[in-house]
């Protein structure tokens, strides 16, 4: 939630990719791209608490995966779809894919800082084009322009 990451990211995290002395984290992204995310204390502290019940979940599997399912295998796409709606239905009363949670993430990153390039590159689209499609700022815009009329025309 705090990084944008895209799901089949997430999916492929392992353990040695969490840079302990700098708080960061590594991810190889859509195959081959490069991305390095810092991660704050409360994303530290939930993975350090994942770290401990995560041997529990292994039956003897030899894994790397950071992320991993009741059967002690690489968590899947599914997995994190279902655990994703499962967790917002109960927070927010409504089911949000991971995909919805990403586009919420470029559309407030983008309501905080208006700057549609910082927003590509904080979620590694290589094309603004896309970034503009995740963010949805319509009904602020009307709440905007709407104001800006009314002061205008008195």
């Amino acid at each position: 939630m705090s990084t944008g990451m895209r799901k089949d990211a997430l999916i492929q995290i392992n353990i040695s990719d969490i840079l302990t002395e700098t708080n960061e984290l590594v991810v190889i992204d859509k195959g081959d791209k490069i991305h390095t995310y810092t991660l704050n204390n409360e994303t530290i502290e939930a993975l350090n608490d994942w770290l401990i019940v995560r041997p529990s979940l292994l039956h003897n599997h030899i894994t790397d995966a950071l992320f991993v399912s009741y059967k002690g295998e690489r968590i899947s796409g599914n997995g994190i779809y279902k655990m994703v709606t499962q967790t917002t239905e109960k927070a927010l009363g409504k089911k949000l894919s991971p995909h919805k949670i990403r586009a919420g993430f470029c559309s407030i990153l983008y309501e905080e800082t208006h700057d549609i390039e910082f927003v590509k590159n904080a979620v590694g689209h290589a094309d603004i084009s896309t970034t503009q499609r995740y963010i949805v700022t319509e009904k602020k815009e009307k709440e905007i322009a709407s104001k800006i009329m009314n002061k205008l025309l008195g």
